[in-house]
Parts: C-alpha cells; structure tokens; sequence
C-alpha cells in the first residue's frame, strides 16, 4: 500500500467513525437516562465511555472474525479465480 492510499484509508476511517458518533441513537438513549436518573455530568461521560469502549471493542472483534474468515476462503478458493497460491498477496 502506498502512503497516499494509506493516508486516504486513515482519513476515510476517521471520517466514517466521527460521522457514526454524531448519529442520535449512540447518545440520546444515555442522556435520557442519566436525566432520569439524575447522573452528574462526570457519571453520564464515564457510562458514556464504557459504553463507547464495549461498541468499539466488540466492532472489532465482529471484523477481526469476518477478516479471518476472508482469509480463510480467500486462500482455499483463489484458485478459481486463476491466481496461483504463490503468487497471490493473500497471506
């Protein structure tokens, strides 16, 4: 991969992600509640961070999978695709 594609995958990654947390069903349901419940500022960010980690931790686990699974398949059926096993970039 060349730098400036590298870059452009950073950058759209970065875009993609800062998109997905504007969007109001990742924190209007955790401001609902901490009104409710009445959460201080600092209880609503540390439940907001917590749940923030458990989204991104179990987003990653989900594609290390498909990525493994892709791996998989790509290596067993490459030859279909008339690319030698030798020679393809699939590791």
């Amino acid at each position: 991969m060349s730098d400036s594609s590298g870059l452009l995958l950073v950058g759209a990654v970065a875009a993609v992600g800062v998109l997905h947390t504007i969007l109001p069903d990742h924190w209007v349901p955790i401001t609902l509640i901490a009104r409710q419940r009445g959460w201080s500022k600092a209880e609503t960010a540390q439940v907001a961070l917590k749940a923030g980690a458990g989204h991104v931790l179990s987003t990653l686990a989900i594609a290390l999978v498909i990525w493994i699974g892709g791996v998989a398949v790509a290596t067993r059926f490459s030859r279909w695709a008339g690319w030698p096993k030798e020679n393809s970039s699939i590791s």
